[in-house]
């Protein structure tokens, strides 16, 4: 669960201000909240909140791409 901390609180406000209320908020404001910490586990693998986010950036910047046109600085799917 996101701890609303202040700082906590700030990261998600400049989340919200770039995407809108979304699940690419909460996804942004838990990759800098939290980043290192593992978000999900699979059979094979771990994943950190910082490379769900990654990853899901270059997934939509690739989206972007495929229909024709430069990526925006902040996409998400």
């Amino acid at each position: 669960m996101l701890q609303l901390t202040p700082q906590n609180t700030r990261r998600l406000v400049r989340a919200a201000r770039r995407h809108g209320m979304s699940i690419a908020t909460l996804a942004e404001a838990a990759a800098t909240s939290f980043g290192d910490s593992t978000a999900l586990v699979t059979a094979t693998k771990r994943y950190s909140f910082r490379e769900l986010w990654n990853t899901a950036e270059s997934l939509a910047a690739g989206l972007y791409l495929h229909v024709g046109g430069p990526p925006p600085p902040h996409i998400v799917v």
